[in-house]
């Protein structure tokens, strides 16, 4: 059985359910404005960290990896899913700036 059919006023369920669809499809195309708006990738402390120490120890790779994903920061793919992701929120980073 349908589930409008369960209703006693059917009219007042149709009128909900015209409301909530609407409701839905601006919540949808709100979301797609945010997605539009906010970077998937953001330079994170963690990464940035990680980064740094394994350039001090000679290897370059992670930080050149780190600039490519953040040189497509809205781009959804295997680069920048994987600096997307905040970091522990027990870890603390040590990285400064100082000149």
């Amino acid at each position: 059985m349908p589930i409008r059919d369960q209703f006693v006023d059917r009219n007042a369920f149709d009128n909900w359910w015209q409301d909530y669809r609407q409701r839905r499809l601006a919540a949808s195309t709100a979301n797609e404005a945010l997605y539009a708006l906010n970077p998937l990738v953001i330079p994170r402390m963690h990464y940035l960290q990680s980064a740094i120490y394994a350039a001090e120890q000679g290897d370059f790779g992670p930080a050149h990896k780190l600039m490519e994903a953040i040189r497509q920061p809205f781009d959804d793919n295997e680069i920048t899913r994987e600096y997307s992701q905040p970091g522990a929120a027990s870890s603390q980073g040590s990285l400064s700036c100082s000149s």
